[in-house]
């Protein structure tokens, strides 16, 4: 009986063994991509490999080098040690990707990016233009219905102008706070993360439609374009804030 066991692990591993050892570029071309996603030149295996280049519709990742942690195929995920870019890409990354039997989870994942990047896939509204350089950490992510069971991340906005035709606002510093609740995504900016004095709530929920609510009281030493832009909004109220409404279908 233990003669079978032993014979039966070897023969478990040495299939595993077999097929993380697989060429990566074999296994893509046994697959049907979706017309949205264009890999590049891929080397290594499903262990350890890179792809020159990954494009999603508009967003476009550069050198993305994976580690297969062989030990989580025992606990029944797929954990890749996964890097974005080099210093000299735009887009880098890094952080531990993967997939479960509860769908994709992200943790300790990191990626930096201009802010460009992200409005380019998701424009702002009332004709804003953004600049900079924006940070985005995930602590722990875990996919659900509609958009995840779990999240705890923060998006972190570094030496950034926003502008429209009625003036710039340079934005030292501001912080954003990603959660779920029920299954939808929340984040929420509050005036101690910020210098604008932004106190700010959206909500992404089952049917693609991010609403923002919230309010902005500017400091004493805001700039005179952003307070002219925020009349727009409408005006102040007794304590000097103005209210932010907004809903925006993704």
């Amino acid at each position: 009986m233990k003669i079978f066991k032993y014979t039966l692990g070897t023969v478990v591993l040495y299939v595993v063994f077999l097929i993380v050892l697989l060429p990566a570029s074999f296994v893509v071309n046994q697959v049907t991509l979706p017309p949205s996603l264009q890999l590049g030149m891929i080397q290594g295996t499903l262990w350890q490999g890179q792809v020159s280049s990954v494009k999603v519709e508009k967003l476009d990742l550069k050198n993305v080098q994976w580690d297969l942690i062989v030990s989580s195929l025992f606990a029944g995920r797929l954990n890749l040690d996964l890097n974005i870019g080099n210093s000299r890409d735009p887009i880098r990354g890094n952080g531990y990707v993967g997939y479960s039997l509860d769908g994709v989870f992200a943790e300790q994942f990191t990626l930096n990016a201009p802010v460009t990047t992200l409005t380019t896939i998701q424009p702002l509204p009332m004709d804003l233009v953004a600049n900079g350089q924006v940070s985005l950490l995930i602590e722990d992510y875990q996919q659900g219905e509609p958009w995840c069971e779990a999240l705890n991340g923060l998006l972190t906005l570094k030496s950034s102008q926003i502008s429209n035709n009625f003036g710039r606002v340079n934005i030292d510093n501001a912080q954003v706070k990603l959660v779920c609740d029920k299954g939808d995504l929340i984040a929420t900016m509050k005036p101690k993360t910020n210098t604008l004095g932004i106190d700010v709530k959206v909500v992404v929920n089952k049917n693609n439609m991010a609403t923002l609510s919230g309010f902005v009281k500017p400091p004493s030493n805001a700039p005179r374009d952003f307070v002219e832009m925020l009349k727009f909004t409408g005006p102040a109220d007794s304590q000097g804030r103005y209210p932010l409404k907004l809903e925006q279908r993704l």
